[in-house]
């Protein structure tokens, strides 16, 4: 049997790790959920570029409890990899419209930062890491429904444009060690 709490893929980069996992439960009540949200909300709007992706208001793991097995699942993924507990302090699901990606950032203030894909159409980007030593250096990640993303806060990230016609839809987080 899998051990769903050991990484599919541990990648050394820059020399920090990236970590993939699988994610083991039915992604439709999820993405139903995330919808929802954004038809109570509809104007958290981020503009990577304008209007082109849909941003949920801040918390969403904490928002509903259609979402605590994932967020159980995160946090122990990263205590049981990181020999750490760590709390979650941010969540929010985007919808990445047909062009959408998202620029060249980091989450600076988490200990751990994560990204998780709920629908990832064909040709809908990469996730890519950028080396924060020697910046032109670049590894990109395919993605895919059910993959989830585990990376230092302070490596730097982007997504290639979204070349599908379908949304891709994904969950990105921050977690920070608690003594």
């Amino acid at each position: 049997m899998e051990d769903i709490f050991t990484p599919q893929d541990n990648i050394d980069l820059f020399p920090q790790k990236v970590m993939i996992f699988k994610y083991p439960i039915n992604l439709d009540l999820l993405t139903k959920q995330i919808y929802y949200i954004q038809s109570k909300f509809p104007n958290s709007i981020k503009h990577y570029p304008k209007e082109l992706m849909y941003q949920t208001p801040p918390n969403l793991l904490n928002s509903s409890p259609v979402f605590s097995h994932l967020k159980d699942f995160i946090l122990n993924i990263a205590s049981k990899n990181f020999k750490s507990n760590y709390a979650l302090t941010e969540s929010w699901a985007n919808i990445c419209y047909t062009y959408s990606y998202s620029k060249f950032h980091d989450h600076g203030n988490s200990d751990l930062s994560g990204v998780f894909y709920l629908k990832v159409p064909p040709n809908s980007g990469k996730l890519e890491f950028y080396n924060r030593y020697d910046s032109p250096e670049v590894t990109s990640f395919e993605t895919w429904e059910t993959s989830l993303f585990l990376f230092n806060g302070k490596q730097p990230h982007s997504t290639t444009p979204n070349l599908s016609k379908s949304p891709k839809i994904c969950i990105a987080f921050n977690l920070k060690k608690v003594e």
